[in-house]
């Protein structure tokens, strides 16, 4: 498989793992806790619809670029490390998430795109800790 197939299903991916969020947060938010609204995880998840958007239009302009699946993977980083501030900072639950780009990276890179981009996941972190 391509690595432009591999993208446009990750594309697919974000889209389904996020509108999962979304309601779940929604319903966490209506049944338990709506005295307390969880407007940054909604700022989030329609910056992740926009990231989404981003990333088609660059796909269908710079298709064939060798940096297209770099853009996605750090902007994915970027987008959990909002995620992870937003549920808790150091001790988010949702801090597992990290790994998902190191293994986007390993998917398209092989061994050593995965060790790069947990190196950088791994300096995001802690950037978050501090």
């Amino acid at each position: 498989m391509s690595v432009l197939r591999r993208l446009r299903y990750l594309n697919w991916g974000r889209i389904v793992a996020v509108t999962t969020l979304l309601v779940a947060a929604f319903m966490i938010e209506l049944l338990f806790m709506p005295e307390r609204p969880l407007r940054r995880l909604y700022f989030l998840a329609a910056a992740v619809y926009a990231a989404v958007a981003v990333y088609a239009a660059l796909d269908r302009f710079f298709g064939d670029r060798p940096w297209l699946p770099a853009v996605n993977i750090a902007g994915d980083a970027l987008l959990i490390g909002g995620f992870v501030v937003a549920s808790g900072g150091a001790l988010s639950p949702l801090s597992f998430l990290f790994a998902l780009p190191v293994m986007v990276a390993a998917a398209v890179w092989g061994l050593r795109g995965g060790a790069f981009a947990a190196g950088g996941v791994w300096c995001l972190y802690g950037l978050i800790v501090l």
